[in-house]
């Protein structure tokens, strides 16, 4: 008995170390990754995405998706590498090799043992850095458990004594299973301070935040849902356009103020459309003379589909002949997305330059998830001085209301009588009829009558801002409709059934 108290604790601590130095995989060509670091962009998320494997050697070489980074001095390429660096080639005794900006190795040994050390990266002459296992745990992230070791940086010269660096205060973590739970740009790896389209990069850490297949945490934000809106979601913006000529004096300006409400909403494979009642007033001067100021409001609908372009990852370049650009991503929620202005011409030997973007020197579009576009701003000009702001300022979405309303008045009275704000279609019908309230109201009771008055169509409590009525059971001929909105409010109209 005493031997078998004692081998099994053994057999235990053999297993718990086998297990440990097995070999982790920092990253799966199945799954996408998501990652954010803390920095004066707010949180902003970078991706990974193997596009391409190849075998070398008998090892694989992983490619993700290439970034804008620059090559030479303001010329940039999306050709050349990603945050990650240029491939990961994953070698058959463990070690997972990382291709810096300068075409420099990082070694990585997936399969090493607590304490166990090992020379990462190594400049001739001057300094080399060693990693180092620190830690083996049980981690728990996006509702995932994981073993995970943990490994730190140490920079040393050529006499083995460790120097000031910044890589001495940075670390990553692996975990069994998910890959990547802590990373570094490795692109910037020790020390390369080196530009993509956005921004300096230096040296970061960058945590994970989500996974797919299957789906955790964060995920990339795609345009529908951007236009996720749903019937009695209302939103109000304002609109600000101004420009001065420098020479001659010439001056324009215009202000709008819009209020948007989603009066019903018809999801179908791959496309969701909303009918929505729009009111606007616009104000505009020249010389600073008054030319416009009018008030309207008109019924709309919008469909929205997949955007091959909208939908890329972070910082994935979007081409499409000599122009380019990229969307980027901030919040460790995904909660909003910006089409900055750094927009890329092909030059000469393959290289991107950085202009303006359709006049602009600062150029930028918002997009926040169920709120479409929140913000934009352009401004700048050659022979003058312009520039455009667009905000959202009020929006209602169910319960939730957020900002200042504005406030329209004076709207013609033909914009707001009571029969534009009902609409039962198609007329003639055959097997159904759409009920939509572009009221205020949500539709209460909707009722069909005979010419005699014979009621043979009733529903009641449909509170809902659209509704489809199924009609087949219904016999050709000529029919009165009744629609009561929750206020009271009855419409009636007449309809003809094929």
């Amino acid at each position: 008995m005493v031997m078998r108290l004692i081998i099994l604790p053994m057999i235990l601590l053999g297993s718990w170390i086998y297990s440990y130095s097995q070999n982790y995989k920092c990253f799966y060509p199945t799954r996408e990754a998501f990652y954010f670091y803390n920095d004066f962009w707010y949180n902003q998320v970078s991706a990974v995405r193997i596009d391409s494997i190849k075998i070398e050697n008998n090892d694989t070489v992983y490619y993700n998706y290439y970034n804008f980074y620059e090559i030479d001095y303001e010329c940039y390429s999306p050709y050349y590498t990603s945050w990650l660096g240029r491939k990961i080639i994953i070698t058959t005794d463990g070690f997972n090799l990382f291709i810096n900006h300068q075409n420099d190795t990082i070694y990585i040994k997936t399969n090493a043992k607590l304490n166990e050390s090992w020379v990462c990266f190594s400049r001739d002459s001057e300094m080399f850095i060693e990693a180092t296992v620190i830690s083996y745990d049980t981690l728990s992230f996006l509702n995932l458990t994981d073993s995970v070791k943990t490994i730190s940086f140490c920079a040393k010269n050529i006499s083995d004594e460790m120097i000031n660096h910044p890589v001495n205060s940075l670390s990553i973590i692996i975990s069994r299973s998910n890959g990547m739970i802590k990373t570094l740009n490795f692109n910037n790896f020790p020390d390369i301070e080196v530009k993509n389209s956005f921004s300096g990069y230096e040296l970061n850490e960058y945590n994970l935040v989500g996974l797919t297949n299957p789906d955790a945490g964060v995920n990339n934000l795609t345009w529908l849902e951007i236009n996720d809106f749903n019937a009695g979601d209302e939103f109000h913006y304002e609109y600000t356009s101004s420009y001065m000529e420098f020479f001659n004096g010439y001056s324009d300006y215009e202000k709008q103020k819009t209020i948007k409400k989603v009066i019903s909403r018809l999801d179908k494979t791959d496309t969701v459309c909303n009918e929505m009642h729009i009111t606007k007033h616009k104000f505009k001067t020249v010389n600073g003379n008054i030319k416009e100021d009018t008030i309207y409001s008109y019924f709309s609908k919008t469909c929205f589909y997949p955007d091959k372009y909208f939908d890329r990852l972070p910082n994935e370049p979007v081409i499409y002949g000599d122009i380019g650009y990229e969307n980027l991503m901030f919040g460790s929620t995904t909660k909003w997305k910006v089409i900055n202005c750094l927009v890329f011409n092909n030059s000469h030997e393959g290289y991107w330059i950085r202009p303006t973007c359709d006049g602009c020197f600062i150029n930028y579009e918002v997009y926040t998830k169920g709120l479409g576009l929140t913000g934009y701003e352009c401004s700048g000009g050659i022979d003058g001085y312009g520039k455009v702001d667009y905000n959202l300022v009020y929006y209602k979405k169910g319960d939730f209301t957020w900002g200042n309303p504005l406030i329209i008045t004076n709207i013609p009275e033909e914009e707001i009588s009571t029969e534009n704000k009902i609409q039962v279609f198609p007329n003639p019908f055959n097997h159904e009829l759409s009920i939509t309230s572009y009221k205020d109201q949500l539709i209460s009771t909707f009722k069909l009558y005979t010419i005699p008055g014979t009621l043979v169509y009733q529903v009641k409590n449909i509170n809902q801002y659209h509704y489809v009525a199924k009609t087949s059971h219904l016999q050709p001929g000529i029919y009165f409709y009744e629609v009561i909105l929750s206020d009271g409010t009855v419409v009636n109209g007449k309809l003809l059934r094929h």
